[in-house]
């Protein structure tokens, strides 16, 4: 599946969560509890279509794969739709990186941003197979530029349908 560019963000806040996987015997987090725990209010990408979780953008901060308190926010509205009845039967995380780096150092960033997602995703319901995950490194960047607003917008995980 190729890797889309979607409208250009806002660049993400520098608040960091780090969230462990899972066991498999622990509940699952909801969004509200994530919100309790601190996180600030999402920012959800917009789209042309009238449904606004047809895509979510996380970001992340320069050579990282942990996540924002916004970006695990962000994520709450997506599990949610995953875990309903009817909800979507599953999403493709697609992550990216911004040019700093080398192709094979940014295609394994890449991955590792996706898979954290895809770990948020998880802990709040989301069963796995339900989620795919993909990495794009550099090379579909969101924003042209070679300054840290351009990087910033590129530091991303993409949530489509």
């Amino acid at each position: 599946m190729a890797c889309a560019a979607p409208p250009a963000p806002r660049p993400p806040p520098p608040s960091v969560v780090e969230l462990p996987a899972p066991s498999p015997r622990q509940r699952p987090a909801t969004a509200a509890q994530l919100d309790a725990a601190g996180a600030v209010a999402p920012f959800v990408a917009p789209t042309a279509s009238s449904e606004a979780l047809r895509q979510v953008v996380v970001f992340f901060p320069f050579d990282s794969a942990a996540l924002t308190r916004a970006s695990v926010a962000a994520l709450g509205p997506v599990a949610d739709e995953l875990r309903v009845t009817g909800g979507w039967p599953s999403v493709r995380v697609a992550g990216h990186c911004d040019e700093r780096g080398s192709t094979a150092y940014n295609i394994a960033l890449g991955q590792r941003r996706a898979d954290a997602v895809k770990r948020v995703l998880r802990r709040l319901g989301v069963r796995s197979s339900q989620v795919s995950t993909v990495s794009c490194g550099s090379e579909r960047p969101a924003a042209a530029g070679h300054d840290e607003d351009a990087w910033a917008r590129n530091r991303r995980a993409e949530v489509s349908r």
